[in-house]
């Protein structure tokens, strides 16, 4: 249709306000079609208002981000929320929640226009289309050291694609200014719901429409979201304080929802810790035996012993745990102390490979992907 035209709009995440302004700026008509690059919701104030514009117009549609796959997966009980995806459940409520699932299940990973690519996350040159990994087109942290492990370059850079791609998921300037890469790639998450901008990339003109972003939602989001759970307990209160919830009388538990999932949060987490003590107690063992074999290790006395161990350990998370191991005092206890709360055990067995399948999978730098990042 003559002047009809694609709005490829970047990482919304819940600012509805922002997108709203956006539309206007680019004048969003009735000929127009509009596709959310993914993460349209977590960490900003209104992720319901997003999901809920999508799923009504006609027009509009996204592509999958890993901030969708986290809630299907936690959905799915295969991994535990960061923090992005408990603030938006709350914000969703139950039906409304359930009802941005359904629609989350829908989404593309991938959508193949013919003046560009779009996808959330990146691309691994030389692979096909239909054969990227999920993890790379959705933007997730295996996704992401994948990507590193098997490039020597940034991905932009060995773009292959027959098409100019589109991306969001990181904000790789900063500023509120698109990256890019030789009119081949488009990076145009430019970080609205951390006060930076929301950007549209027009097609079939390749041009760039931002609007500014009203605040730093994320931080807003994370200081009302703690004075609303100062007194409360959740997975990441310490071992005793979620214990003590599960078990305390009836009369003075926290409400059924919340303690059932604090109950099943202890009923993974004990096993967790107890398959940390193990894996951990296995690698001090081995280390000990190589360092026999190769120093002596036994005839050394016990400073040398700890001097030499705490060498080969170095710095990994786990040499608190290793020195506890090669003393001969690991045991559940003290991996539940060192690893403070339930939630941080199950993060720290999911990074370890140690969850079974169907197991919670807590993300956890993040986790599966996480807070710590623009993504």
């Amino acid at each position: 249709m003559a002047g009809a035209r694609k709005i490829i709009v970047g990482d919304i995440h819940g600012c509805h306000t922002e997108l709203m302004d956006l539309l206007s700026k680019v004048g969003y008509g009735a000929d127009d079609e509009l596709i959310a690059l993914g993460d349209i919701v977590d960490r900003g104030p209104d992720s319901p208002g997003v999901v809920g514009f999508f799923r009504s117009d006609c027009r509009a549609r996204s592509v999958l981000g890993n901030h969708e796959r986290k809630h299907l997966r936690w959905s799915n009980g295969q991994l535990a929320p960061a923090l992005s995806q408990r603030i938006a459940r709350e914000q969703f409520g139950g039906d409304a929640y359930a009802g941005a699932l359904d629609y989350f299940g829908t989404l593309p990973l991938f959508i193949d226009l013919p003046e560009a690519l779009l996808a959330h996350g990146s691309y691994e040159a030389g692979v096909p289309l239909e054969r990227q990994r999920v993890t790379v087109l959705a933007g997730t942290l295996t996704g992401e050291q994948h990507i590193r492990e098997s490039c020597d370059r940034p991905w932009y850079e060995l773009y292959d694609g027959p098409r100019p791609i589109v991306v969001g998921h990181l904000d790789y300037l900063g500023g509120g200014v698109p990256m890019i890469y030789k009119e081949r790639v488009f990076a145009i998450d430019t970080g609205c719901c951390r006060g930076g901008r929301l950007t549209a990339l027009v097609l079939p003109q390749f041009e760039i429409v931002s609007v500014a972003s009203r605040t730093d939602y994320w931080s807003e989001q994370r200081r009302l979201h703690a004075a609303r759970e100062r007194e409360q307990v959740s997975g990441h209160s310490p071992w005793a304080a979620v214990e003590a919830c599960v078990t305390s009388p009836a009369d003075s538990r926290p409400e059924d929802g919340r303690r059932e999932v604090l109950r099943g949060l202890l009923t993974a987490a004990v096993p967790a810790a107890e398959a940390i003590r193990d894996h951990v107690q296995a690698a001090a063992d081995e280390m000990v035996d190589q360092l026999s074999r190769d120093h002596g290790f036994a005839r050394l006395g016990p400073a040398e012993q700890a001097r030499l161990f705490a060498a080969t350990v170095g710095r990994t998370p786990l040499a608190p745990l290793l020195h506890l191991a090669r003393k001969g005092q690991l045991d559940t206890e003290s991996v539940k102390r060192k690893t403070q709360s339930p939630a941080r055990a199950l993060a720290l067995a999911a990074e370890l490979g140690l969850l079974g399948e169907g197991e919670p999978c807590p993300a956890g730098r993040r986790g599966d992907e996480d807070e710590g990042s623009s993504a």
